[in-house]
């Protein structure tokens, strides 16, 4: 849990620093990133980091302190959403904004969205960020590491500007139920496994590797028993970095991370899953293709491992116990489908259907009408929320091309109220929907 002035947060991040973040409670957050693209550098080839999941740990001074303020938000779990940007100089930064989940915007009374729609909603206003970032800074013009001190503070004011901008801009982009993204290659429903372990805390426990991971990870050999246990061991200890980290310094528990792996041109989602089985063991799962797959499939055989009796009883650091762990990760197929985890789990009631995403955006969606009752809105933000449950509606009917028009009328009320995030985000919407 974590207590929260605004519902979405930004940071900017270069060379592992985080040089600026619009509520300082998420700095300790943007520190995990540091470790995430590190596991990306270091063992996974061509990789970004894109997004992480957490959950915030409650108990925190500073959470408690917050409680007390009026208009605070209380949030169980947060998206940080990734974008990479380089200038003429070769230098990257790092965008990123902390979205709250799709659970938390509807208890907070926001939205109605699913996982999928919350994932490309905060992508959607990352975009529309990032664009705003580099046209209102020197990224482009000034190499970053001739900055001086005056160009900081300069820097620093004009993200302060920005973030107050944004923060007109959200209450309205949260109403978009269907927000729009550039149409991707079609993600099979197919996930391919790569590792898979269990740790106490930070500690392995039990570990198994798959023959799939030849060619994504640095260590390229054939996969003899011995080759396999030193990647197993590396993998293991970034992995184990990453728990502690965000146990001791960032106070939270991280539940996922993708990375998009480019390869030939081609891109593939890579996914780490953290999912919490019983008295802090966890399991983890490393695998590429469909993530709504991943998340029942991790579930399930957390519950399955969670059923063994070693780990109802006291951790020891005595590994013997725990064979019955390994033997189950080794029952893991190298690869599985939507279709087929009932197969996998037939004793585990799963109701489990494949979602499309032109039927996401369409078909039978009840839209979400109503509004925090103790939020505080502009003129201009209720005539653009009135704008956005206009286009709402005209998706949910399929009449894309209203929704367009809607869109650009939006994008153009937008510029009158001088919100040029919210410009941005709508002439994207608009283009998109074009395209439909």
């Amino acid at each position: 849990m974590a207590i929260r002035i605004q519902l979405v947060n930004v940071g900017i991040l270069r060379e592992g620093e985080v040089l600026f973040v619009s509520d300082p409670e998420i700095a300790n957050v943007l520190e995990l990133a540091k470790f995430s693209m590190s596991f990306a550098m270091n063992l996974v080839r061509n990789s970004q980091v894109v997004a992480f999941i957490h959950e915030p740990t409650p108990g925190s001074m500073d959470n408690l302190n917050r409680a007390s303020l009026e208009d605070t938000k209380v949030i169980m779990r947060e998206h940080v959403v990734f974008k990479a940007i380089m200038n003429q100089y070769n230098e990257e930064v790092y965008i990123c904004a902390v979205y709250p989940s799709n659970d938390d915007l509807k208890v907070c009374g926001w939205s109605n969205l699913t996982p999928e729609g919350l994932e490309r909603q905060a992508t959607s206003f990352l975009e529309a960020f990032a664009h705003r970032f580099v046209e209102s800074t020197s990224f482009n013009l000034v190499p970053m590491r001739d900055w001086s001190q005056e160009q900081m503070l300069g820097f620093h004011q004009i993200m302060h500007d920005l973030f107050e901008e944004t923060v007109k801009a959200v209450p309205v982009i949260l109403t978009d139920e269907y927000p729009m993204l550039e149409e991707s290659v079609q993600q099979s429903n197919e996930c391919t496994f790569l590792f898979a372990g269990v740790m106490y805390n930070s500690i392995p426990v039990a570990t198994r590797s798959f023959e799939n991971m030849e060619g994504f990870f640095r260590i390229t050999t054939e996969c003899d028993s011995d080759v396999c246990s030193v990647i197993e061991n590396l993998i293991s200890a970034q992995l184990s970095t990453v728990i502690s980290t965000s146990q001791s310094i960032a106070h939270t528990n991280m539940r996922m991370v993708e990375l998009r792996v480019v390869e030939d041109k081609r891109r593939e989602s890579m996914f780490i899953t953290f999912f919490p089985i019983k008295n802090d063991f966890v399991l983890i799962l490393i695998a590429k293709g469909s993530a709504t797959t991943l998340r029942f499939f991790t579930e399930a055989t957390a519950s399955m491992i969670g059923d063994i009796k070693a780990l109802g009883e006291p951790f020891t650091g005595e590994m013997k116990r725990y064979g019955h762990v390994e033997e189950t990760l080794k029952t893991i197929p190298p690869s599985i489908e939507t279709g087929t985890i009932d197969d996998v789990f037939d004793d585990i009631d799963l109701d489990i259907v494949s979602k499309d995403k032109s039927r996401d955006r369409s078909q039978g969606k009840k839209i979400y009408t109503g509004l925090p009752s103790n939020v505080k809105l502009s003129k201009e933000q209720e005539t653009l929320i009135k704008a956005q449950r206009e286009i709402n509606e005209l998706v949910t009917s399929g009449k894309y091309k209203s929704a367009s028009r809607k869109s650009k009328d939006a994008a153009d009320k937008a510029k009158q109220n001088i919100n040029r995030l919210l410009e941005l985000y709508y002439d994207n919407k608009y283009r998109l929907l074009q395209a439909l």
